[in-house]
C-alpha cells in the first residue's frame, strides 16, 4: 500500500515516509458535486409525484453527535466501513480497524476533528508494525464522492507528535499529496441489500453497491452510496443533481430486516447540506418500524421485487 500505513503494511510493502508533501488542507468540501447519488425515499416526496417513503419534510434530520472540534474518545465522521481498491477493509469507529486476509492491524483514535478531517490514534500494541505508538489520519472527499485517506503519520513516538505532523495534502488525492504518494479511496463496504425491491405504494427500488435508485425511467430518484455501516443499518447518500427534491444535498438511510425478503427503510435525512451532517443525524427509531419510529410515520416496508 503506497499512501498509507493501510495499503503499505497490510500488502507488506516497504514502508513510504510518514509525513506527506505539500501544503496543508482542510480535507475539501464535503457536499462537493459529484456521480449522481439517489434521492426522494423516506423523507420528503418520492418518484411519481408520492410522499416519500416513511414520512414527510422535515421529519429526523436533527444533528445528531455534532462536530467532534478535537474532542476524544469519539467516533470520527469517518464512521463506518469500507473497503480499498487492494481489498484492504477497514472498519471506522472508536478504533480503526484494517483487514487484509489474516492480518489486522488496529488504532485506537484519542481523538477527531470534523471540520479539518484528522484524527489521532495510538497504535494496538498487537500491531505486526509499530506497535503502542501514534498515528495520525487525514481524509477528505474527493469531487468524484470517493473518500479518501491517508495515515500521514504512523510511528509518531506520541500524541503530540502525531498531532504535529503536516496534514496531508488534499488538492490531487487520486495522485499525491500522502508522502508522495496518492491517497487511499475508500468504497463503503457493500450493505448486503443490493437487488430490485419494491415498497407498499409499488414503487421500485434498486440497490447497488454504490447506489440506490427509487423510480423508473426519467423521473427516478437516485443516490450515490459513499458511507455505511451495515452492522448498525445505515447508510449516507448524495442526492442526484436531476432528482426534483434536493437535488445535490445529502441523505441518510436507516434500514431494519424483516427476515430474508424484506426491510423497513427511514429516509431519516434527505436534505442534509453536507456529508457530516448526515453522518450524525439522529437515527430513526426502530422499536416498532412497522408502526412508527420515522418521524411521525411508519417506516416503509421493501419486499423483493417479483
Amino acid at each position: 500500500m503506497r499512501s498509507t500505513m493501510g495499503r503499505m503494511v497490510l500488502a507488506l510493502a516497504a514502508l513510504a515516509a510518514g509525513c506527506a508533501d505539500g501544503a496543508a488542507s482542510d480535507g475539501g468540501p464535503d457536499a462537493a458535486p459529484g456521480m449522481g447519488g439517489m434521492g426522494g425515499m423516506g423523507g420528503g416526496p418520492g418518484a411519481g409525484g408520492q410522499v416519500g417513503m416513511g414520512g414527510d419534510p422535515g421529519m429526523g434530520g436533527d444533528p445528531g453527535m455534532g462536530g467532534l472540534g478535537g474532542q476524544s474518545n469519539v467516533a470520527p465522521d469517518l464512521v463506518g466501513e469500507y473497503l480499498d481498491a487492494f481489498d484492504t477493509r477497514h472498519s471506522v469507529g472508536a478504533t480503526w480497524t484494517q483487514v487484509v486476509g489474516d492480518d489486522v492491524l488496529t488504532f485506537h483514535i484519542l481523538e477527531a476533528d470534523d471540520a479539518a478531517h484528522w484524527a489521532i490514534a495510538r497504535n494496538d500494541e498487537a500491531n505486526a508494525f509499530n506497535p503502542g505508538l501514534y498515528s495520525r489520519f487525514d481524509w477528505t472527499l474527493g469531487d468524484d464522492l470517493n473518500l479518501w485517506f491517508c495515515q500521514t503519520a504512523y510511528d509518531a513516538a506520541d500524541a503530540a507528535a502525531a498531532r504535529a505532523t503536516p496534514p496531508a495534502d488534499a488538492a490531487d488525492p487520486a495522485n499525491a499529496g500522502c508522502g508522495g504518494f496518492g491517497w487511499t479511496a475508500l468504497g463503503p463496504l457493500s450493505t448486503q441489500l443490493e437487488g430490485d425491491w419494491v415498497d407498499d405504494f409499488g414503487t421500485a427500488h434498486t440497490i447497488g453497491a454504490d447506489f440506490w435508485r427509487q423510480g423508473e425511467g426519467d423521473e427516478a430518484s437516485q443516490f450515490t452510496l459513499v458511507q455505511a455501516d451495515r452492522g448498525a443499518g445505515w447508510a449516507v447518500a448524495r442526492n442526484a443533481d436531476t432528482n426534483a427534491f434536493s437535488p445535490g444535498l445529502w441523505s441518510r438511510f436507516d434500514w431494519v430486516r424483516d427476515g430474508d425478503d424484506a426491510i423497513y427503510v427511514c429516509q431519516t435525512r434527505y436534505d442534509a447540506a453536507t456529508r457530516v451532517e448526515a453522518v450524525r443525524a439522529t437515527p430513526a427509531d426502530a422499536t416498532d418500524p412497522a408502526t412508527g419510529g420515522c418521524a411521525d410515520f411508519a417506516w416503509s416496508r421493501l419486499t423483493k421485487a417479483p
